[in-house]
């Protein structure tokens, strides 16, 4: 959901970059477009459910449901999620344990 939201609300000819960086026992993974950005007063709202940003509803298709879901199952997983954006684009932050051979279930 994070690289296709990334990509559907990019501006024509915009650039999507992700970085992966592992710092410990935990995974970094930022997702950064030239988009169109989320207004600051909407940032709070994107994670709520059915939640759509004003400047998306009309051109682009969507339930809001998707940010819903990535944060649910990024805290399903002991990690957390934020983001940063401006009229530049924007950029999803998420860290997540690593699991590893030692790793108890």
């Amino acid at each position: 959901n994070l690289l296709s939201n990334a990509i559907k609300y990019n501006r024509p000819g915009g650039m999507v970059h992700v970085q992966i960086e592992q710092h410990d026992a935990k995974v970094m993974i930022s997702i950064s477009d030239t988009g169109i950005g989320i207004p600051d007063e909407e940032l709070d709202r994107i994670w709520d459910r059915y939640y759509r940003a004003r400047s998306t509803v009309k051109d682009y298709d969507g339930t809001g449901l998707g940010l819903a879901n990535v944060r649910r199952i990024i805290e399903a997983h002991d990690g957390r999620i934020w983001v940063r954006s401006n009229s530049q684009g924007t950029t999803f932050t998420f860290e997540m344990p690593l699991f590893t051979e030692n790793a108890q279930s």
